[in-house]
């Protein structure tokens, strides 16, 4: 289970080799999020690249 200050992870919605996607939940304003980290504590320099790449915020 991934810990992150802040906020409290509820269930994990995805997961494959690289990455793990968590639904949580903002502990600031009480606002849901999702949340994709990295799999491996010390990734490559290219998975590090493509993870940035890949990822942005979403506002709804």
């Amino acid at each position: 289970m991934v810990l992150l200050t802040g906020y409290q992870i509820n269930e994990l919605i995805y997961s494959d080799s690289k990455t793990l996607v968590h639904r949580a939940i903002r502990e600031l304003d009480k606002m849901p999020v999702v949340i994709k980290v990295l799999r491996r504590e010390y990734p490559t320099f290219y998975e590090l690249m493509r993870f940035r790449n890949l990822t942005f915020p979403v506002k709804s």
